[in-house]
């Protein structure tokens, strides 16, 4: 399997659900015309095209990324003074404005490949985090093996360039021990991820394993010596979700798969955990979050009428739903993002059978701007711009670009 797909085959059951939620309008075969666009539209840079029921503005050709080509562009983000950056697995691009070629800027750092492609642009960085990497899976697999860091955020130029790393933590070497990170996320000033303290019982090569993990916070860009514990538990947790002054962490049940999770929320000032769950707070749980809303998962399919994603406020109040069949995929790199309280997103329509790209501001409905259709045809990724929504999409056939739709 190729390297740019290899952190698929550890999530399986998640890649199915994935395809299920991100792939609705395929009928299970790819465009067979892969010099088109879907439903046999040829796309340009620039050129608004019709594509089945849906007219769609691609802001480049389809091109191939990746060492064996069937790569995507996992994530979008503004560049700072004007044009765009994508990432796929393994490297950066940057698409100047104006421009219908993407320039390639760097590789990312090998201990840098989530599954999301996640990186945050400022003023005068670029800020990837720390994922585990197949080296890093090899090393571990080593019994005897040790670290005395954990990687958690790089940085590199706006240009590209060599990446170096920015926030570390200390990971001391004991025998029969070592470190994951499981999710980082940058918010203003901070970093917070989760990382695993990993024990073996013994140094034979199929010894059992005992995790504990950690939730963790300092500033990015002056690293504290030790990092603020927020939270640990011997069962998995989720990178927080954090908005006013709260962070919202999942933490499983159980080891099963199927076992469910609680949402935990702890408040920053103080580090204090809430009495009660966000689950019980607020019927479900937050899966984004912004200055002004909540995004918040009811998960109980007893009740179809509050089965689906919600916005509420952040006292809970004002709740509108956004997607009634939704599938949380946050560990698959999937998030929300918001710009100035608008949010972007994508839904199946059943009525036409195509994907929905829909904004929503709080106090109004959520409002179409578009749609996508096309067998095979999957989202990765939705920015909201100024006055525009990008959309990150894969036809197949190795052939991915951003999409544009006005606000």
């Amino acid at each position: 399997m190729s390297p740019s797909h290899l952190p698929f085959s550890r999530f399986p059951c998640l890649l199915i659900l994935a395809s299920a939620v991100l792939a609705c309008t395929s009928d299970g075969n790819t465009d067979p015309d892969p010099g088109t666009g879907p439903g046999g539209a040829e796309l340009g840079g620039g050129g608004t095209q019709q594509a089945g029921n849906c007219t769609e503005n691609a802001l480049f050709a389809p091109q191939s990324y990746g060492e064996d080509g069937n790569d995507m562009i996992r994530r979008v983000e503004l560049r700072p003074g004007g044009g765009l950056l994508l990432s796929t697995w393994q490297e950066l691009y940057e698409l100047p404005e104006g421009s219908s070629t993407p320039v390639k800027l760097m590789d990312r750092p090998e201990s840098s490949l989530p599954l999301g492609g996640t990186f945050w642009p400022t003023d005068d960085a670029l800020l990837m985090p720390g994922a585990s990497s197949v080296a890093a899976i090899i090393t571990a697999a080593n019994p005897g093996g040790t670290t005395e860091i954990i990687p958690v955020l790089f940085s590199a130029p706006h240009g590209g360039g060599a990446a170096t790393l920015k926030v570390s933590a200390p990971a001391p070497p004991e025998d029969l021990v070592f470190y994951e990170i499981h999710g980082v996320r940058v918010v203003g000033d901070d970093v917070f991820w989760i990382d695993a303290r990993v024990e073996r019982e013994s140094f034979g090569t199929g010894a059992p394993l005992d995790r504990t993990y950690r939730a963790r916070r300092t500033s990015w860009r002056t690293p504290a010596a030790a990092p603020t514990e927020l939270y640990t538990s011997e069962r998995q947790l989720d990178v927080p979700i954090v908005a006013n002054g709260i962070a919202f962490i999942d933490e499983d049940n159980n080891d099963r798969a199927d076992g469910g999770s609680v949402q935990r929320m702890i408040h920053l000032d103080d580090g204090s955990i809430d009495a009660v769950s966000a689950n019980e707070r607020f019927g479900g749980k937050v899966v984004a979050a912004d200055d002004e809303s909540l995004l918040v998962f009811h998960d109980d399919f007893s009740d179809l009428e509050t089965y689906g994603l919600f916005r509420v406020a952040p006292n809970g109040s004002e709740p509108q739903r956004l997607i009634q069949i939704y599938l949380d995929l946050g560990r698959l790199g999937q998030e929300f993002r918001s710009r100035d309280g608008v949010w972007g997103y994508t839904d199946f329509d059943s009525d036409t059978s195509v994907q929905g790209v829909y904004a929503y501001e709080p106090g109004s409905a959520p409002r179409r701007v578009g749609c996508i259709s096309g067998r095979g045809t999957t989202v990765h990724d939705v920015l909201v711009g100024d006055d525009e929504l990008f959309v990150s999409v894969y036809y197949g056939a190795g052939r991915a670009t951003i999409l544009r739709y006005p606000l």
